[in-house]
């Protein structure tokens, strides 16, 4: 299916702004690298995938690289590398990472290269949290390993790991679509191949799995066209399996210039939504697109997948503009991260998005660390303050570094408006009496399924409380989410329904 219409972006919201709350450019090992997936696990704590470059002579420079961050304290708890064996310029690299559920550790996937292939290997590992043991290591028969997702079941309550990725096709000069099933042991349950009888270039570069155990796969494929290469007419491509990778439906998208279009990274919405980040190219030659970085939702009605919305940006450079992560927040509030090239610097700046789920473009963060190389955002997760980005960041010193950053949303003026909802008491005495006392401080006057999100002044998020009931109002007792009594002070709470705006105030708290 083509891309009849990509509707650019349109004004940001005005409500609030992105900001950066830390930033943790990896240089105290003095190592260059990347990062190309993030995951949080049930502590908070942050997994990041990527590499390093460990020497910056010779040929065997490259090295896979899985770090555990704090995100308490914002220091490396441990790094876990693999490097693959002999000696070559091939980049190893994990590209994928998911948290194992109750804060175990986590599965990764990359590829490094082997020596007795002389060719790129796939692997997939799973690291506990402590220190970073490895409980299992595998080599998938495939090249690389793009994504990885998890599913518990809910009957046996075992946990099984879906992997995809590239395979060098039979034709010796392509690529197939690579996914597999594994339990929690390595143990391969099955893996399938998708071969294009054009024998030209497909891959799957992200999958997701919903509770119900059907599994998304997303990346590309490239059609067959008579008379032409085909070797740069790649179409966004995804596909819907059941939980024993049997396929459900197909669905592929084609960009205006019938170039390179791929999806990257996907998430799911908790109503059937797929999510997915990549780029789509609006025009261009063989050896230079003009590529806009895209997010979309597709629907799934259970027979197929139906466009519901999509974005394109263009940074204003006639260059590579990607999409490379997407996470959906608790409000199904879309998030994506990537890159954008601006006029005049050609270079690439760090580009964070957020849509609510009807597609409506409500803010954005752009940063150029130095102006003198490409700074890229690759993966993005959800913590409880706000998304955390990992990729890359570039300057003239220490050249590219891995980079892991958490941003929240704040707004440019707490002061209270007669439109917007309004709380009482206020200010609010927790648990005495009179009029200013009581057992919970009211927000009122919300939108049906609001979210109400308290923070201190500084813009650290306290607590996070949804109208579960439609009622058009939430309570707050005064305390953070771990139960502990909040500080005297002034608060800011910020309130937002699916797919509007945001409607902020202030509440004082005197103990």
């Amino acid at each position: 299916m083509s891309l009849a219409f990509l509707a650019v972006f349109p004004a940001v919201s005005a409500f609030g702004t992105i900001k950066l709350r830390w930033e943790f450019p990896d240089k105290i090992s003095g190592l260059r690298g990347t990062g190309y997936a993030v995951a949080l696990d049930a502590n908070g704590d942050i997994y990041v995938a990527g590499s390093q470059i460990q020497d910056e002579t010779g040929l065997d420079r490259y090295r896979a690289c899985l770090e555990k961050i704090s995100s308490f304290h914002q220091f490396v708890e441990w790094t876990k590398t693999i490097n693959g064996s002999g000696t070559s310029i091939y980049q190893d690299s994990y590209k994928a990472v998911v948290a194992v559920p109750g804060g175990q550790g986590a599965v990764v996937g990359g590829t490094n290269w082997s020596l007795a292939k002389h060719a790129p290997q796939a692997m997939l590992g799973y690291y506990k949290s402590a220190a970073g043991t490895t409980g299992w290591f595998a080599q998938p028969d495939a090249d690389s390993v793009e994504g990885v997702a998890l599913r518990t079941d809910p009957v046996s309550g075992s946990i099984f790991v879906y992997a995809v990725g590239i395979k060098q096709g039979v034709a010796g000069n392509n690529t197939d679509i690579w996914y597999a099933k594994y339990d929690f042991y390595g143990k391969e349950l099955d893996s399938q191949v998708y071969t294009d009888p054009a024998n030209v270039d497909d891959a799957a570069l992200a999958v997701a799995v919903n509770p119900a155990g059907f599994v998304y796969i997303a990346g590309y494929r490239t059609p067959y066209l008579a008379g032409a290469p085909g070797r740069n007419t790649k179409n966004i491509w995804l596909g819907k399996f059941d939980e024993n990778l049997n396929p459900v439906w197909e669905y592929e998208l084609d960009g205006p210039a019938s170039s390179t279009d791929f999806a990257a990274s996907i998430a799911l919405g908790s109503a059937g939504e797929v999510y997915l980040s990549g780029a789509v190219s609006q025009s261009g030659t063989f050896f230079q697109e003009n590529r806009d970085l895209w997010v979309a939702r597709i629907n799934d009605t259970g027979a197929a997948g139906v466009l519901a919305w999509s974005h394109t940006r263009d940074g204003g450079e006639l260059d590579n503009d990607t999409a490379w992560g997407v996470a959906v927040d608790s409000s199904g509030n879309v998030w994506s991260t990537g890159s954008v090239d601006t006029p005049g610097s050609h270079w690439a700046d760090l580009w964070l998005g957020k849509f609510s789920p009807a597609g409506l473009y409500l803010d954005s963060y752009q940063r150029d660390y130095s102006g003198n190389g490409d700074d890229i955002g690759r993966g993005v997760a959800i913590s409880s303050v706000g998304p955390v980005v990992t990729g890359v960041e570039t300057d003239i010193v220490t050249r590219e570094t891995l980079y892991t950053a958490q941003f929240l949303e704040w707004f440019s003026s707490p002061s209270v408006t007669p439109e917007f909802v309004n709380a009482y008491p206020n200010p609010f005495r927790p648990g005495s009496s009179g009029s200013f006392g009581g057992a919970a401080i009211v927000v009122r006057s919300l939108p049906p399924g609001c979210t109400v999100r308290f923070y201190t002044i500084s813009g650290n998020l306290v607590r996070e409380i949804k109208d579960d009931d439609a009622d058009g109002k939430v309570s707050w007792d005064a305390r953070n989410a771990a139960g502990k009594d909040a500080e005297s002070g002034v608060y800011i709470f910020a309130a937002q329904a699916s797919g509007s705006g945001i409607k902020k105030g202030k509440v004082v708290i005197i103990r």
